[in-house]
C-alpha cells in the first residue's frame, strides 16, 4: 500500500518507508506495473519507477491539481488530471521510455 499525506511525503505500508515526493498535500497516488504516479496541491504530477525508487517525468498544471486517475485507451496508458480551477489535462505515458 502506498498513500501521500498533507506534507507532501508519500507512505509505504507496511515497510514505513517513507519519501519525500511533493511540496504541497499529495491529492493522488496511482500505480501501475513498475511507476507510481503522485499528484499535489504543488501544481506538480510527477512519474516514479518503483525499483530503484527514481523520478522518470514531471508536468506541471496551471494550478492545483486535486485528483488523478489512469486511463487505459486501447495499448495507451493515460493520466487524467483536474484541477482545483475545473480543468482536465490528459497526459500520455509512455512507459518504453520509462
Amino acid at each position: 500500500i502506498i498513500y501521500g499525506d498533507v506534507e507532501g511525503w508519500i507512505h509505504f505500508y507496511p515497510s514505513r518507508e517513507k519519501r519525500k515526493v511533493h511540496n504541497g498535500k499529495v491529492t493522488s497516488v496511482l500505480h501501475h506495473n513498475d511507476i507510481i504516479i503522485t499528484s499535489s496541491l504543488d501544481r506538480k504530477i510527477k512519474l516514479w519507477k518503483k525499483s530503484p525508487f527514481d523520478q522518470v517525468g514531471e508536468f506541471t498544471t496551471p494550478s492545483a491539481v486535486t485528483r488523478c486517475h489512469l486511463m487505459l485507451f486501447g495499448s495507451q496508458l493515460k493520466i487524467l488530471a483536474a484541477d482545483i480551477r475545473g480543468s482536465v489535462h490528459v497526459l500520455r505515458v509512455f512507459e518504453n521510455s520509462l
